[in-house]
């Protein structure tokens, strides 16, 4: 099972704050699974709040990341190079308080707009 299929799982499951992982790495492996928490639930006011903060490249970047197209799709849509779109997408991660595109799916999947 991937970890966006665990998280959806989760979701799905309304324990927001909790994800079970077992444990790969150890030699001996527990009974029990390794609880990873997110933290990272936003009230609607809070994602508007955070939305309201981004320029408008990131904005754009925001918009077609979370309509599935990859970095280098997004960086060819808004005529820039892929560097720029990157150091776009990791602003916008900051600002929405994401550290990857999951949880930038997961917590924002709500929010759209008819597109750049």
């Amino acid at each position: 099972m991937t970890l966006l299929e665990k998280l959806r799982q989760a979701l799905s499951k309304n324990q927001k704050d909790q994800i079970s992982e077992p444990v790969a790495d150890s030699k001996e492996i527990s009974a029990e699974p390794q609880i990873i928490r997110m933290n990272k639930v936003f009230s609607e006011t809070e994602k508007t709040m955070r939305l309201s903060k981004l320029t408008q490249r990131e904005s754009d970047t925001f918009y077609l990341l979370l309509q599935g197209y990859t970095l280098k799709e997004t960086a060819k849509l808004l005529g820039v190079k892929y560097s720029t779109a990157n150091t776009h997408m990791t602003e916008l991660y900051r600002k929405l308080g994401v550290n990857s595109r999951a949880e930038l799916i997961i917590n924002y999947k709500g929010c759209h707009k008819s597109g750049p």
